[in-house]
């Protein structure tokens, strides 16, 4: 697996932490939060405009 590179806004360089250290970790655990979240509301909303669409169509 390749090494995470975090980027610092304003700052060319990325911070590379080691594997396995306290700070590497809690900012994946953030950023897997993150996706998890958006991927729910992503989830959340197509599926209200499918049966929104659904329901228009009937007579």
């Amino acid at each position: 697996k390749r090494e995470e590179e975090i980027f610092i806004p304003g700052k060319s360089d990325p911070i590379i932490f080691k594997p396995g250290t306290p700070e590497l970790m809690l900012l994946q655990k953030i950023r897997d939060e993150a996706h998890r979240f958006a991927i729910s509301f992503n989830r959340v909303s197509r599926n209200k405009a499918m049966k929104k669409n659904i329901l228009e169509e009937l007579p």
